[in-house]
């Protein structure tokens, strides 16, 4: 099931914007990074999974249910994109 509603179109949007993120850092960074943010998308992606292909999340209304826990799932995973980038940098900062 793939809601359309503007507030999960919002958080399909947002999704779009860290996973553009990410996607681009694995790109230009080093091997260990790759490896940290490639686990992330994998779970945040596994996570929402489990929500959005579960039919019976979406009955008698459950759908909020499911926007909320998405939107805690963003939510984790921005924070732990950023709190990865910024151990990496500070790594890359002490090698210098």
């Amino acid at each position: 099931m793939f809601p359309t509603d503007s507030e999960f179109i919002l958080l399909y949007f947002f999704y779009f914007l860290i996973f553009t993120y990410i996607i681009y850092q694995t790109i230009i960074s080093k091997r260990a990074n790759q490896i940290r943010l490639s686990l992330i998308i994998i779970v945040s992606i596994l996570l929402n999974m489990m929500f959005y292909l579960n039919p019976e999340n979406f009955e008698g209304g459950g759908s909020l249910v499911v926007l909320f826990y998405s939107a805690i799932i963003f939510i984790g995973t921005t924070i732990s994109t950023f709190i990865n980038q910024i151990i990496s940098k500070k790594r890359t900062d002490r090698k210098i």
